[in-house]
């Protein structure tokens, strides 16, 4: 599913709390909550239980402490000569706890890039807008019909039996081959009635005529009835092929889907 993706609302990035940085604010807590600036709410919350996110603001604020505590640091040695320089010298020699080293060890605390060599940067995102699910149902019901139509249409000319037509089938060729000998059989008993009318059916009616003119009236009315005759079979033909067109076009539009 496509999802509409909006601008960012927030540009503001985050930092993520590491556990260098929760044990230096555990070690300076004091000190931090008696610094010149005030300190921000997120950097007091550090040491809860909650998962805290510092601002730029907060890590700002933190370089601004660390710049002033690596002052502090440094003002407590000051330089040595004569007599004290002796001193300090001969203590070093003999004392395990070299203030050189501690100093660099306390100094190497104070740099933002080792509190937060380990977090993780949270970059701010788009916002996701979800699809209406009625339209989302709508397009998916479109696209089945659009891929039915066009299988369909592949598929036309290689499974023909898939259309399937009344006038296809065994019985209706026969019961139109019937209906066509009856056709033919009453254009021919009526012709021949017609002609048994002209030469017979007068001189019945009349008396005795001469066999020429009576067979020239019985040609006369068996053509006037074949005439007639051929005018209401073509007649017929032509509305039972209408019919038949009209069948085979409602069965391809039963099968043709629905358009929205």
């Amino acid at each position: 599913m496509t999802e509409n993706i909006t601008s960012i609302s927030d540009p503001t990035v985050s930092f993520k709390v590491t556990e260098k940085l929760v044990a230096f604010y555990k070690k300076h807590k004091k000190e931090m909550c008696k610094f010149k600036i005030p300190i921000p709410k997120n950097i007091l919350e550090i040491d809860s239980k909650n998962e805290i996110l510092l601002k730029i603001s907060d890590i700002e604020w933190l370089n601004e402490f660390l710049k002033h505590k690596r002052k502090v640091v440094l003002g407590d040695f000051e330089p040595l000569t004569g007599k004290s320089l002796d001193k300090e010298i001969y203590s070093l020699l003999h004392s395990e706890n070299i203030p050189h080293v501690k100093r660099e060890q306390e100094l190497s605390e104070l740099y933002l890039h080792e509190l937060l060599d380990t977090s993780t940067f949270l970059l701010p995102k788009n916002e996701v807008i979800p699809r209406n699910p009625v339209l989302e149902a709508r397009i998916e019901r479109l696209k089945k019909e659009q891929e039915e139509r066009d299988y369909k249409a592949m598929t036309r000319n290689i499974q023909s039996s898939r259309v399937f037509r009344k006038d296809d089938t065994v019985a209706c060729e026969l019961n139109m081959m019937n209906r066509h000998l009856i056709a033919v059989g009453q254009f021919i008993v009526s012709v021949g009635a017609g002609f048994a009318f002209g030469f017979l059916g007068v001189e019945y009616m009349i008396g005795n005529l001469d066999f020429g003119f009576r067979l020239l009236l019985g040609i006369a009315c068996a053509l006037t009835i074949a005439l007639a005759e051929f005018y209401f079979l073509a007649k017929h033909l032509s509305e039972e092929e209408t019919v038949l067109n009209e069948g085979s076009g409602s069965s391809n539009r039963r099968e043709k889907p629905h358009k929205d």
